[in-house]
């Protein structure tokens, strides 16, 4: 029998697992936004999204969140987490039931 603070444990990874792959949503949505915007050109370097915004003038939105790699990993991390904490615990209800 498996103990509570494994559950914990997992659980608590799966979260983590979920804000990372959420913080890197965000941010592929402000930077997609930022891309097609219609109004001027942007161009994604290190510092973040930055507009021409003409006259010689940029503006920079920065861009804090993990890359799309990471961002994938960690939503099929949490895809897989959340899949064995749901199977651990429905085997221990079973388990502690009969």
């Amino acid at each position: 029998m498996m103990r509570w603070w494994t559950f914990a444990a997992l659980g608590l990874l799966a979260v983590a697992c979920i804000g990372t792959a959420a913080w890197g949503a965000h941010d592929a949505k402000v930077a997609y936004d930022c891309l097609n915007n219609g109004e001027y050109s942007a161009d994604i370097t290190g510092r973040g999204c930055e507009a021409h915004l003409g006259a010689g003038h940029t503006a920079v939105v920065p861009l804090h969140g993990p890359r799309l790699p990471v961002t994938g990993a960690a939503a099929l991390a949490a895809i897989v987490l959340v899949a064995v904490v749901s199977a651990l615990l429905v085997r221990r209800v079973r388990v502690s039931a009969s």
